[in-house]
Order: structure tokens, then sequence, then C-alpha cells
């Protein structure tokens, strides 16, 4: 993905860490146009295998876990694919060359095509640090304040932002419809109702 308002080293970045994307294979037209079948997305049981569907918090922490680590450490992508409803989708907002934002779209399997060999050769942290749920019936929306470091999990965050995670609770535990995104490069300073936890700390995936 790329971004005018993260030149130089974010400017590759291509991951749920609140980077906006650029046109390449993988990504959604925005049209009308019905979505193909989302290809080689895991058997349902192996992320219910792993207890990652349990709840809300443990599905979050579970898509920090997968894309976060050092460098040259391979991801587990059918756990991450395994993370989503058939159908999900990945959404951020690109600023173009005349400052204009627009919106972009990958479905899971087009977002590992596209960024998984960056973020498994650069090395990438994100961290979740403040954590809001809403929750109605079979539907939830986790409103995750992150925090993205390169190379190392150490010193200041490269950037910070704000995923909205639409979670479907299926019958074997709860999946990712949709994940949202955008950062303070687009977006402007995380507001404080942003940066509080709930009562109860969520899980969190540790990525080292």
């Amino acid at each position: 993905m790329r971004s005018a308002g993260l030149a130089g080293s974010l400017a590759a970045i291509v991951a749920l860490a609140g980077c906006a994307v650029g046109p390449a294979g993988g990504q959604e037209p925005e049209t009308g146009a019905k979505r193909p079948q989302e290809p080689g997305r895991p058997a349902a049981d192996e992320a219910a295998g792993r207890d990652d569907g349990r709840s809300v918090e443990s599905l979050v922490a579970a898509l920090y876990d997968v894309l976060s680590g050092p460098k040259g450490r391979a991801r587990d992508w059918d756990r991450f694919k395994a993370l989503f409803c058939d159908g999900a989708v990945l959404a951020t907002v690109q600023r173009d060359r005349e400052g204009k934002l627009r919106r972009v779209r990958l479905t899971p399997a087009g977002y590992v095509e596209r960024s998984g060999a960056f973020v498994e050769r650069e090395g990438m942290f994100e961290r979740e640090v403040a954590h809001r749920r809403l929750e109605y019936g079979a539907v939830a929306v986790a409103w995750s304040t992150y925090e993205l470091r390169l190379g190392s999990p150490d010193g200041p965050p490269k950037v910070r932002g704000i995923n909205a995670i639409q979670c479907f609770r299926e019958a074997d535990g709860w999946r990712v419809q949709a994940v949202v995104w955008d950062a303070e490069p687009t977006a402007g300073p995380i507001p404080d109702r942003f940066l509080l936890r709930e009562a109860a700390p969520p899980v969190r995936g540790g990525g080292r």
C-alpha cells in the first residue's frame, strides 16, 4: 500500500496497521460488481482448533499476533485467512496526489498476496493500545486503537490508527466480517475516547 502521508519507511506497508492501499493485485474494485468466492480460505475448524474465535477479544488478538513478528519470520497465513468469514473485506483510506481521500478494499487472500512478503522481510509489530467493543446478538464491532513499529517491537511507533473490526458469531465461534481502518497521517490525532481501555482489559497478541 502506498500513501502520500506515509513517505519513507512506511510508504510500502500493506497491513492492517492503517497505512493506505494503492492499486495492485487483489484489490477490490470500487464498483457494484459481485465479488468472486474467496480463494484459498482454510476450513473454519482451523481457527476454531486454535480457539481464536472463542471471543471477540481473542479474535482481535489473533489478528495482531499473526501479523506481528521480526524480520525473516514466516507468518501463518492459513491461520490469518481462517479468522475471516467467507466474503470478508479489508478496507482503508488513501490520499491521492491531489489530496483527495478514497476508499480501497482488499480480500484477505489479496492482502496476503500484496503484503505478505513485505511483512515477513521487513518485520512488523502491531500492538493494540486501547479496545472498545459494541455487541448485539451475533454481531460485534471492536474499535481497536493500535501502534505500529517496523523492524523492532521497541522504540516509538511509526504510526498510530484505529481498526474498526466487524465480527460475526458463527456456529463454531467468532469470525471477522470486515476490517476498516484509518491512521493519524490521514485522519488526524486519535481522540482521547479511543485511547481508553474497557474496564476488563482484552486479550492481546504479543507479536514477539
